[in-house]
C-alpha cells in the first residue's frame, strides 16, 4: 500500500512537471512539429474542454510574402467564463505555406482595460521556432523576384498604415504620402523603387501610387514590371486608414483604385477636391432652403 501511494505521488509530479501550465507553453507545444492545422483542431479542443476559462482565437491580419508563403498575426485570448475582459492576450506571428507554419514567434501582450481597454503586442518573445529549409526557399523566392533580401523587421508591422490621412478629422497627410508626392515630383526613381522593393505590404502599396503616377512618363528599370505584377497578385488584408477611422481592407480591392490613379500622390490636390464637394453641396442645400 505504502509503495502504491509513491508511485502515485511520482507520477502526478511527473504529470504536473510535463503538463504546459500557461497559456504561451501550450501554444508552443501546439506549434512545435509546425501544423498550421494542428494549432486550430487543439485550440478548438482547449475551447471544448476548458470548464474554467473560455479561449477566443482567429487571424488578426494575414497576407502574402511571394508565391504561397503568407504572413498571419494569429491572436489568443483566454478569459475566465462569463467575464467580458480578458485575462490574457498571446499573440503568435506566423508565416505559412500551405496548412504548414515555417516559423512561429509568440509573443506575451500587455492588458489594461482601464486604460486602453484592449491588449497589444509587447516585445517579450517567449517562443521561436523555424523550419530552416522552407525559410531558405522563401529568401531566395523574395530575392529572384524583388532583388532584395526579405527583410524580416519589415514583416507583421501594424504601425503604418495606408492611407491619404491618418489620425482625426482635420489631420495632416501621412508622412508616407508627403514623401511619395516628394519622389513623383522629383521622379526619384532609385528610392520610389525602393518602396516597391520593401517586404512590407502598405510601403509596397504607397510605392504602386508612385508608380502609375509616373509609368508613362519615365522609364523604370527593367525589372520592376515584373515586381509589379506580384504586389498585384498578392491576397490578404492591409491596414487602411482614412481621417479618424482605421481598418482592414481586401489588397485585391485597394490595387484596383491605385491602378486606376484613384489615389493622389498630391495632398494639397486632395484637399482641394474635398473642399469644392463641400461647397458644391453647401450650394446645393442653400438652393434647397431657397436663400
Amino acid at each position: 500500500m505504502k509503495n502504491l501511494l509513491i508511485v502515485t505521488i511520482l507520477l502526478l509530479i511527473l504529470f504536473s512537471c510535463s503538463k504546459p501550465q500557461t497559456t504561451p507553453e501550450f501554444l508552443n507545444s501546439f506549434c512545435e512539429d509546425l501544423s498550421f492545422s494542428k494549432l486550430i483542431k487543439e485550440l478548438k479542443k482547449q475551447q471544448k474542454e476548458d470548464t474554467l476559462f473560455e479561449y477566443k482565437f482567429g487571424v488578426w491580419q494575414e497576407r502574402d510574402i511571394i508565391d504561397s508563403y503568407r504572413e498571419n498575426i494569429f491572436v489568443v485570448s483566454k478569459s475566465k467564463k462569463n467575464i467580458d475582459f480578458p485575462n490574457e492576450i498571446n499573440y503568435l506571428k506566423l508565416i505559412i505555406k500551405d496548412s504548414s507554419i515555417v516559423s512561429y514567434k509568440i509573443y506575451n501582450s500587455i492588458f489594461d482595460n482601464e486604460i486602453r481597454g484592449f491588449g497589444w503586442v509587447s516585445n517579450e518573445l517567449l517562443f521561436f521556432k523555424k523550419n530552416k529549409k522552407e525559410i531558405e526557399i522563401l529568401k531566395k523566392s523574395f530575392k529572384s523576384t524583388y532583388k532584395t533580401d526579405l527583410n524580416y523587421n519589415e514583416l507583421f508591422r501594424t504601425d503604418l498604415n495606408f492611407g491619404r490621412m491618418c489620425g482625426g478629422i482635420s489631420s495632416s497627410p501621412t508622412s508616407e504620402i508627403l514623401e511619395i508626392s516628394s519622389l513623383v515630383e522629383n521622379r526619384n526613381l532609385d528610392f520610389l523603387e525602393n518602396w516597391l522593393q520593401s517586404s512590407h505590404t502598405e510601403k509596397q502599396l504607397y510605392g504602386l501610387v508612385g508608380y502609375y503616377h509616373l509609368k508613362d512618363s519615365v522609364k523604370f528599370r527593367s525589372y520592376i514590371p515584373k515586381l509589379v505584377h506580384a504586389i498585384e497578385n498578392k491576397k490578404g488584408t492591409y491596414s487602411s486608414c482614412g481621417g479618424c477611422i482605421y481598418s482592414q481592407g481586401k489588397i485585391e480591392d485597394v490595387i484596383e483604385r491605385i491602378r486606376q490613379n484613384d489615389f493622389s500622390p498630391n495632398f494639397d490636390s486632395y484637399f482641394d477636391r474635398r473642399i469644392d464637394l463641400m461647397k458644391k453641396i453647401e450650394e446645393l442645400e442653400n438652393k434647397e432652403k431657397g436663400t
